[in-house]
C-alpha cells in the first residue's frame, strides 16, 4: 500500500510522457527522445520506490481472512445500509 501511494506522482509523470514520446515518434524520432527520457526516469522512479520499499519489514504484513460469519455479516450490513425501501 505505502508503494502505490508514493509511484502516483511517478505514474503521472510517466503516461503522458510516454504517450507523447510514442506519438511523436510518428513524426521525428529527435523529438521524441526528450518525452522518452521523462517517461525512463518516471519508470525508474517507479521501480526504484517498489524495491525500495519491497525490502523493508512492512511489506510483509498481512491481514488474515475473515471468517464466513464475519464475511457473511459484513455483506448484510451493506445490504441493509443501501437498500431504499
Amino acid at each position: 500500500m505505502p508503494a502505490n501511494l508514493l509511484i502516483i506522482p511517478f505514474l503521472q509523470l510517466f503516461m503522458p510522457a510516454a504517450v507523447i514520446a510514442i506519438a511523436v515518434s510518428y513524426v521525428s524520432l529527435t523529438l521524441a527522445k526528450m518525452p522518452a527520457a521523462i517517461a525512463g526516469i518516471a519508470l525508474q522512479g517507479i521501480s526504484g520506490t517498489v524495491k525500495w520499499l519491497g525490502g523493508l519489514q512492512l511489506a510483509d504484513i498481512r491481514v488474515s481472512t475473515p471468517n464466513i460469519r464475519a464475511i457473511v455479516f459484513a455483506g448484510l450490513a451493506c445490504r441493509l445500509g443501501n437498500d431504499s425501501n
